[in-house]
């Protein structure tokens, strides 16, 4: 008999489920699952010689090879009282078509029908569902569902979000945008401790969360936070000495609204850039 190859959320894996990759030769089966105080989900192989880690959101291939069973931490579910809620969708299809990157949720294959399929599968299952994850939803949050008496109640898994009223006003949720600025300084600005000019490379760029810190990454490897301690308010990436002129080119990045300092803290640990604890207030003395 051949198993169906599932894409379901990591919160909905079973031990004894197979874990599938696109190279067959990698598959493992899962033999344990644990959960972390943060919620995280790890999925233990090969007597624990081989291990994952995944937000319980995350979609994931298994094949259900055999009925498995529930690991007492599979019971697990939303807090929907730390979640903010969106509104009310009439179906899977219809909030998956409005809050999934449509790039990512088209793509080739006939992904749309796959993802929504799996979806529908563990609302049903379940009685809720990952919408989208972080990196796939238009908002750059995890986009959940639960079943309602009318439809299905969807939510964001960020706190501070503001309640929008029906899944039809997504469009109006504020987007995070950055600035650049540069400064240019020459041997002769330098000795007197200033810029010979600066200015804005470009203003109001919006980023997704995944977006950020892929740029971050490629534009501000090793950059300089403007506070030693704490979230910085920018990051500066400082430039080489230009051969022909001599003169050295800064860029910063500034969080230009405030969804953008909402995320700026943790984008820029996924980066590299701060530590974790950095994201901790500091206690008054």
């Amino acid at each position: 008999m051949t198993h169906p190859i599932l894409i379901i959320t990591a919160a909905n894996v079973r031990e004894g489920d197979t874990r599938c990759f696109t190279n067959s030769r990698s598959n493992v089966v899962v033999q344990g699952i644990s959960s972390t105080a943060a919620g995280l989900l790890w999925f233990h192989c090969n007597e624990e010689t081989w291990s994952e880690c995944h937000s319980p959101g995350d979609l994931v291939m298994v094949q259900r090879t055999s009925e498995g069973s529930y690991h007492p931490c599979r019971h697990w579910q939303p807090d929907w009282t730390k979640f903010s809620a969106l509104g009310v969708a009439a179906c899977v299809a219809v909030a998956m078509d409005q809050y999934y990157k449509h790039d990512r949720l088209n793509r080739p294959g006939g992904m749309r029908e796959i993802l929504i399929a799996s979806s529908e599968t563990a609302l049903a299952k379940s009685g809720f569902t990952c919408i989208a994850s972080h990196h796939d939803s238009k908002t750059g949050n995890g986009i959940w569902a639960r079943n309602a008496l009318h439809g299905i109640e969807l939510f964001s898994d960020h706190p501070c979000m503001e309640n929008v009223g029906t899944v039809a006003t997504v469009e109006r949720l504020e987007t995070m945008s950055f600035n650049q600025t540069y400064t240019v300084i020459t041997d002769e600005s330098a000795e007197e401790g200033d810029a010979a000019e600066q200015g804005f490379d470009w203003q109001d760029e919006s980023m997704t969360f995944r977006e950020l810190v892929q740029r971050i990454q490629r534009d501000y490897r090793g950059a300089e936070p403007s506070e030693s301690h704490g979230v910085p308010s920018w990051i500066t990436a400082h430039g080489e000495r230009d051969f022909i002129d001599g003169t050295f080119r800064d860029i910063a990045l500034h969080p230009a609204n405030s969804r953008a300092n909402r995320w700026w803290g943790r984008a820029l640990v996924c980066a590299g850039i701060i530590k974790a604890t950095d994201l901790r207030p500091s206690r008054p003395t």
